[in-house]
């Protein structure tokens, strides 16, 4: 399903249902993936069209944004998020995506202030957890990012990300065991978790004198 039917079925179900949504040629383009200077020039154009819906220019205004964070242009990624709330203050991508675009910036407490509107939106969304307990851990709050990232797992066991996310944090706080715990389980359920592994095997050397990313009885597969 594609991007832009998604957000705007799950933004105003009244207006648009994603099993009927038929998106238009600029529409698709905006929301593909990765994006370029095609896919910026489609949600501009849909942002400058005069029949376009709030709605569409909202979402038009958050994609264009993450391309430009993508690029590393975090100051136009912060103004298009903030054009995209402007239209609709709880646009959930939009919130999320600027406060990720504010961690990049070193503006944790704003970053942290975007994830907690989008949690108070859905609360159920363990990716918005995992994220803010990034910026948790970026701005040394190791106790409240382990808490989000538990939050995550708890609504998602099988979150692979949020498992790595707080190894990180496990080891940041000298506690190996379960640091080498968290890893291993997100390599069991994502096998191709490079990040993992590495981590996993910093951890096994810095405690252990051993690595399990060149252990040779050991395989990512």
């Amino acid at each position: 399903m594609l991007r832009f039917a998604l957000i705007l079925a799950a933004t105003s179900s009244l207006l648009y249902r994603a099993d009927a949504f038929t998106p238009t040629a600029d529409q698709k383009l905006c929301a593909e993936l990765p994006a370029n200077a095609d896919v910026v020039a489609a949600c501009t154009r849909i942002i400058e069209a005069t029949n376009s819906s709030t709605l569409d220019r909202a979402v038009s205004h958050t994609f264009r944004a993450d391309a430009a964070r993508a690029d590393g242009n975090t100051a136009a990624a912060i103004a298009d998020y903030n054009q995209a709330l402007a239209l609709m203050p709880t646009l959930v991508p939009a919130l999320s995506g600027r406060g990720i675009a504010y961690r990049n910036a070193q503006k944790y407490d704003l970053s942290l202030h975007d994830f907690d509107q989008a949690i108070a939106i859905e609360p159920n969304n363990a990716g918005l957890y995992n994220s803010r307990g990034v910026s948790y851990r970026m701005n040394g709050d190791s106790s409240q990012a382990m808490a989000d990232f538990s939050q995550a797992i708890k609504l998602e066991p099988d979150n692979a990300v949020a498992f790595n996310s707080r190894g990180n944090v496990y080891a940041d706080i000298k506690q190996p065991d379960q640091a080498i715990a968290d890893f291993t389980q997100a390599i069991k359920l994502d096998r191709a978790y490079g990040s993992a592994y590495f981590n996993r095997g910093s951890v096994e050397a810095d405690d252990k004198g051993r690595s399990s990313w060149i252990h040779p009885t050991r395989t990512p597969m």
